[in-house]
């Protein structure tokens, strides 16, 4: 199999690059052939104080998992303002297939977060992620793929007002949720959706929220089911829930798995 790509941490009062500079992380290659599988993406992370020049971005740092026959999944990108806003987070796999990217440090702060590809960004136990965006809006340029999972255990915390454009949040009911009063769900149209998807709650366990807002495109559900114990469910507590138009609480086909061959579901 292919070696994942190694860990790069730049720190300085002014970053700049040329054209042609470039900054990667990628995952090594693997035969298709033979089975094997790619390194995954290693980690990038690019702190300024002053002078960032706009070539080095989300976009010209590369952080790819291999291409093999299970591709590698990308590594995390950090680019943080130490003087300023707290950055971004980027996971992005190219054109390979998605992958998972499970957060290292205790606690990471950014600004905002960008999944897509398929990608997954995993917040586990123990950990802590801070999304501060000022415009409390911390998911960007998402193409409704992407999925940032708080874990059992894990700690998500945004604002006071959570607004998920073209990401899925999947939050899991031993998860911790932070200061959040308002949630809002939105999408850009029917295939790139904002979405809340709910893990391990059951009839006797609620996600709890003051304002749950599913706007347009914006989509409430749960995990799906692959026993027949109803593991999951949608259980939501709150003092307001609005759904406008194209708003949706969809768990088609998430229950528990049909029958078999001539056997009803």
């Amino acid at each position: 199999g292919g070696g994942a790509g190694g860990g790069v941490k730049l720190v300085a009062d002014s970053i700049t690059g040329d054209a042609t500079a470039s900054i990667s992380a990628d995952g090594g290659l693997a035969s298709v052939g033979h089975g094997a599988g790619a390194g995954g993406g290693g980690a990038v992370s690019v702190e300024y104080t002053t002078t960032l020049t706009a070539n080095i971005s989300c976009s010209s740092i590369s952080a790819l998992g291999g291409a093999g026959y299970a591709d590698g999944g990308a590594g995390p990108i950090y680019i943080v303002d130490t003087d300023g806003d707290s950055g971004d987070i980027c996971v992005d796999n190219g054109s390979n297939t998605g992958g998972t990217s499970t957060q290292y440090p205790s606690s990471v702060t950014a600004a905002r977060i960008k999944i897509v590809g398929d990608n997954k960004y995993v917040v586990p136990s123990g950990k802590t992620l801070v999304l501060d965006d000022s415009d409390n809006a911390p998911f960007f340029s998402g193409d409704g793929t992407g999925t940032l999972s708080i874990e059992a255990g894990g700690v998500l915390t945004p604002n006071a007002t959570l607004i998920i454009d073209d990401t899925e949040l999947e939050f899991y009911d031993t998860a911790t949720l932070n200061n959040a009063t308002t949630l809002t769900l939105n999408g850009t149209n029917g295939s790139i959706k904002g979405t809340l998807e709910l893990y391990d709650y059951t009839s006797s366990s609620a996600f709890s929220i003051a304002t749950l807002n599913i706007n347009a495109y914006g989509m409430l559900t749960h995990g799906e089911n692959t026993e027949d114990n109803g593991a999951h469910v949608v259980n939501v507590s709150s003092t307001d829930i609005n759904i406008t138009a194209n708003g949706s609480v969809d768990v088609d086909g998430r229950g528990h798995e049909g029958g078999g061959r001539y056997e009803d579901g």
